[in-house]
């Protein structure tokens, strides 16, 4: 399953055979949940698996499950996290992002950048840059993050009357 996954995350593959790739993951993992039904992190790969071939109910469901037999697991948090940004759902995908980051998620490159791309979505620049610029901690050499770190340094935006409003619930730390 985790090669037909890493195949379709290939930015070089097509859609059509990207999707073909996760269908393909997906039969490896609903197999493996079988055996293993109280494997928490496998309902959150298929729950994300199943948002990326476009059938959100059962995506949902399964990454309800996940979350139901773990709720702390960051692995699913984060494929949560995932599923609701491509649904353009930010809050709930800022919510689950941000649980993922509390229960030591491991990769934490890939964390902060969606950390910082959903901030950003939101319109919190600041966290966002603050996510990014932890990211670049991590890979330093990385110069396209370098200059998404400038471009939002050039917007001078937490010296702006729009960021000193109140925020919304979902903005709290």
């Amino acid at each position: 399953g985790d090669y037909y996954k890493n195949l379709a995350q290939n930015p070089k593959i097509k859609k059509e055979q990207q999707k073909e790739f996760y269908q393909k993951a997906l039969g490896y993992y609903i197999t493996a949940s079988q055996v293993n039904e109280e494997n928490a992190t496998l309902f959150g790969i298929i729950g994300y698996l199943y948002g990326k071939i476009d059938e959100y109910t059962l995506g949902k469901s399964y990454l309800n499950r996940g979350l139901s037999l773990e709720p702390w697991n960051p692995i699913v948090n984060f494929y949560s996290g995932d599923f609701y940004y491509d649904y353009q759902n930010y809050i709930n995908s800022l919510k689950y992002y941000k649980l993922a980051k509390k229960n030591n998620y491991y990769d934490k490159y890939s964390l902060n950048m969606r950390l910082g791309a959903v901030n950003e979505k939101l319109g919190d620049l600041v966290k966002a840059r603050n996510a990014y610029a932890d990211a670049l901690k991590l890979r330093p050499k990385n110069d396209e993050l370098k200059a998404k770190i400038r471009s939002i340094d050039d917007l001078k935006y937490n010296q702006t009357e729009y960021y000193y409003r109140k925020k919304p619930f979902y903005y709290d730390n």
